[in-house]
């Protein structure tokens, strides 16, 4: 997929298609295929369904972590504090990442493939940056529900990097 140039939803499609019956030969537990999942183009659709839920399992709260994860991740970079825009615009590093793929032309395509399947009039980029601040809303909230603190949700790359530092901190 990498090498054929200007990326498109059906490559997209076919990668993840390719991948999961890989896991599915390798005998790689349902949930796990499901979690790994989450990070796939189309799991968009997916995402938006499990916003609509009132009461999340602990996977399903898992396959959001991951997709918001993979949504803000800057290849191996911590998270950056957010930072204001010309505009006064608050914007975190999923916004610094979707901006980024916008601008490449090599995601044109599949930016554009995005019509159609989302919100009218909605590219891929629109609907992932969307998705992903609401998921982002939606974990603050769950952060609050299981320990009380209030967190921005604009801030939670950081505060999610900050936690995992921690973790990684308390194994050294």
């Amino acid at each position: 997929m990498a090498v054929g140039g200007k990326l498109n939803w059906e490559l997209y499609e076919k990668s993840g298609e390719a991948q999961t019956k890989y896991l599915v030969e390798a005998k790689v537990k349902p949930e796990i295929i499901s979690l790994v999942n989450s990070v796939a183009h189309s799991s968009l659709v997916d995402m938006e369904k499990l916003l609509e839920k009132d009461k999340l399992t602990e996977e399903e709260t898992a396959r959001l972590v991951m997709h918001y994860i993979d949504d803000y991740t800057i290849n191996a970079d911590w998270a950056k504090p957010t930072e204001k825009d010309q505009s006064g615009r608050e914007k975190n590093d999923l916004d610094l990442r979707l901006d980024k793929a916008e601008a490449n032309p090599r995601y044109d395509q599949i930016n554009k493939d995005g019509l159609g399947r989302f919100r009218e009039n909605e590219t891929a980029y629109q609907a992932q940056r969307r998705i992903g601040h609401d998921v982002e809303e939606r974990l603050a909230r769950l952060i609050k529900e299981k320990t009380g603190e209030t967190i921005n949700p604009k801030e939670l790359p950081t505060v999610v990097d900050q936690e995992i530092k921690s973790k990684i901190e308390l194994m050294s």
